[in-house]
């Protein structure tokens, strides 16, 4: 039997995330909006992040709470800029005989950066889809902007996708009315969703099948998944390369 003084591991696996390392946590969390570079941070994996967030319902709450709070103030920021762009004289569509201006351009490009629609990008801009595609396929500059606004909406896909597969979601069990506990989900078919999505909104290749404006050859299960892990692996190699870069710069002693 060791003596009294020897030393014993901590008989909780996270007594050293002390009230001062949660609340760094949280900080870093609203400022970056992710959970690994938040982790990277305060020097601590996003695995054991997780794995505090299960034990501890407070701490679950918090972070709950803060990152509501994070969405809710972008969300913001992106509706103030919608709606400015909307504001935003179109002009009379006799400028150009397409009915495209700078004003109308700016609306749709943003739109499809964030809903990688191009139908939905369209709806917003006030202009038909026929028009989209024969001004990117006239103009050079503006097919460039396009492919710009989707690989904006590409990225943010891989975040989900990488997310979902690798970190998963807790989900509340509930029975007869009341959450009884959590437990860890994945969604395989989320993940397939998003690819397809992402393949349907880049909607730039020539259409297969002649006389059918709109269609597109619908991917197999294969291609699917080669997608879904190729993207899968480029966000993961992409978040391990930032959370290496913000852990080096912790080590650095700070300059004179």
């Amino acid at each position: 039997m060791p003596p009294d003084w020897a030393l014993r591991p901590a008989a909780r696996p996270f007594a050293r995330w002390s009230a001062d390392t949660e609340q760094a946590f949280l900080l870093a969390l609203r400022l970056t909006g992710r959970v690994r570079e938040a982790a990277a941070a305060i020097g601590r994996s996003a695995s054991v992040a997780y794995k505090r967030r299960r034990r501890d319902a407070g701490f679950a709450a918090r972070w709950d709470a803060v990152v509501a709070e994070q969405q809710a103030a972008w969300i913001a920021e992106q509706g103030k800029a919608v709606r400015a762009l909307a504001e935003e004289p179109l002009g009379d569509h006799r400028l150009r005989r397409d009915g495209w201006n700078d004003a109308r351009r700016k609306l749709f490009l943003r739109a499809l950066s964030e809903t990688g629609s191009v139908r939905d990008a369209c709806a917003r801009a006030r202009i038909s889809s026929t028009s989209a595609y024969q001004l990117r396929e006239k103009c050079k500059q503006f097919a460039a902007d396009w492919e710009a606004a989707l690989d904006t909406q590409a990225v943010t896909i891989e975040q989900a996708a990488y997310e979902r597969a690798v970190l998963g979601w807790e989900e509340p069990i509930v029975h007869g009315g009341q959450v009884i506990g959590q437990r860890w989900r994945y969604s395989e078919s989320l993940l397939r969703a998003l690819v397809l999505h992402e393949q349907r909104a880049a909607g730039a290749g020539p259409r297969e099948r002649a006389g059918a404006p709109g269609f597109r050859r619908r991917a197999t299960r294969e291609e699917t998944n080669a997608v879904l892990l190729k993207g899968i692996a480029a966000a993961k190699k992409r978040l391990e390369r930032e959370a290496a870069t913000a852990s080096d710069a912790l080590r650095m002693p700070p300059s004179d």
